[in-house]
């Protein structure tokens, strides 16, 4: 998801510079905010600030707020943020990794169930499933998982 807070002008002008079209605008939340790609499933959101003299990108997920003052560096830190999932004791799993090591079954009862959802809340109810279905937890819900 992304904000976008300045005068219809900066707005118009940041999204011409990032080849934004502007049928991507979700919703003008008031007259200086629109936006973008409004999804309840996504991970991390992103504030651009076009207020003042310069630009300023805030990263903003459930574990971690960064602020930026450059665009391509504010977008690599929302996919990291996007890509990044974490165990009930802060322990960091690539998303697609995670996936890949899933029963394939419980995997896709929990998909055509739960989803669309966010990387997060599909990796939580994974490994409530495992537990229920094989009476352990899943590897990577562990302390200290090894795989």
């Amino acid at each position: 998801m992304m904000y976008i807070i300045g005068t219809d002008e900066q707005r118009k002008e940041f999204m011409d510079k990032h080849n934004i079209p502007f049928f991507e605008i979700e919703e003008q939340l008031d007259p200086e905010v629109v936006c973008l790609h409004n999804h309840d499933d996504e991970d991390a959101t992103i504030y651009v600030d076009l207020d003042g003299e310069s630009a300023r990108y805030t990263v903003q997920s459930s574990e971690n707020e960064m602020e930026f003052a450059d665009y391509e560096e504010a977008i690599e830190a929302y996919d990291r943020e996007t890509e990044i999932v974490r165990n009930g004791y802060g322990v960091e799993f690539n998303y697609d990794a995670a996936v890949g090591i899933m029963d394939e079954d419980i995997r896709e009862r929990l998909h055509f169930e739960i989803a669309p959802c966010s990387h997060q809340k599909f990796f939580d109810a994974y490994c409530d499933a495992h537990k229920k279905h094989y009476g352990e937890e899943f590897e990577l819900a562990k302390q200290n998982p090894t795989w």
